[in-house]
Order: C-alpha cells, then structure tokens, then sequence
C-alpha cells in the first residue's frame, strides 16, 4: 500500500514543481509543502495510524493540483476574450525593443498590465482603448505596450516593475525608468487617457 502511495507522492511531487514555474500563483508551492509533511508520515511506525494520514495528504495535494488544473483552464478562456482589435497600436516586439524605439523616436513608454480574470482589465480593453480619439492620440504620443502580468514575457517586465494589482498602466522613459504610475486605484476613462496623452505631448494641446 505504502508504495503505491509513495509512487503518486513523487508523480504529485514533480508535478508540484513544474506547476511552480508554469503559473504565477500558489498552487504549486501549496501542493509541495502539503507533500513534504505527506513524506514524514513515513517515519510513525503505526501503519493504522501513518497509512490514513498519507492518503489523506496526497489526496489535499491532488485536490489543490485539480484546482490549479482547473483555473488554469479557466483563465486560458479569459485570456481570448482580450484578443479583440483596439485603437491603441501595441508594439509585437519585445521590451528592448520596444526601449530602442521609444529613444528613437524620443517617446515615453506606456505599459497596461492586465490579467486574464481581471474584469477592470477587460473593461478597460473594450471600452477605453477602442475608442479612435483615444487610439489617436496615445499612438502620437506613446510607445504603447500590453502585457499579460502572467504569461511569456509579461511576467518578467510586471516583475521587474513589481506590479500586484491589475489594471497597472505605467509610463516609463527609453530608459525603463518609471515616470509616472497613471491609474493608482481607479480605472481611466477615455477622457482620462486623452488628458494623458496631452500632458505628454505638447503638440497635442
């Protein structure tokens, strides 16, 4: 029994770990402390007593794996819903590049990090940066950036920014240096990002 056991805890166990660097959030770290307290059940000596605890850890772990699986799915669903055409020209390219550009041109960069299941985020997409007066004056004035705080190259520049709240919409120089931090706790509108743009841009007034 207990082999079998300590079978799934190590399939659980590498899982855990890949899971730590697949996804931001906690699930992996969760499901491997719950795995490393599951191993110490194999020093009781009283199998009534050490078998019952050891199902019962690898089990919590296969819960918290199941729900990772889950969210995961979740926000792979979300995440298509902010693929829609918007106003504001995005770069494709990648932060340095993007730097490299902005110093080109002599433009600050404007970085909108969103998540997935944020709906503020998705509101902001749809409602804000669609909007063609908007569109046109930020792409005047900006090197415009949008990153998924979660996936690819996203998690690394939100990292580096130590961005914890979502929508966080940063303009930053051509040297990375951050300017100014635009929303704080609200959500611009289009007028807001108008007024943004302008306070960049002299030309524009």
């Amino acid at each position: 029994m207990k082999v079998t056991l300590n079978l799934i805890l190590t399939l659980l166990l590498s899982y855990s770990i890949y899971l730590i660097f697949l996804i931001p959030q906690p699930y992996g770290i969760i499901s491997l402390t719950v795995l490393c307290f599951t191993f110490l059940f194999n020093f009781i000596k009283n199998r009534k007593v050490s078998i019952p605890l050891y199902a019962l850890g690898v089990g919590g772990s296969l819960f918290v794996l199941v729900s990772a699986y889950n969210f995961n799915s979740y926000t792979d669903k979300q995440r298509d819903r902010f693929n829609i055409p918007t106003a504001v020209n995005f770069e494709k390219g990648n932060f340095k590049s993007a730097l490299v550009k902005a110093k080109l041109e002599n433009k600050h960069i404007f970085i909108d990090f969103y998540t997935s299941w944020c709906a503020p985020c998705l509101s902001f997409t749809r409602n804000v940066l669609t909007n063609e007066e908007v569109g046109n004056h930020m792409n005047r004035t900006f090197i415009n950036l949008k990153y998924d705080a979660e996936k690819g190259e996203g998690v690394g520049v939100s990292n580096k920014y130590n961005v914890n709240s979502y929508p966080t919409l940063l303009i930053i120089d051509y040297n990375g240096n951050v300017v100014e931090n635009v929303n704080g706790n609200m959500v611009p509108q289009e007028e807001d990002m108008i007024r943004l743009s302008k306070k960049y841009n002299h030309n524009l007034n």
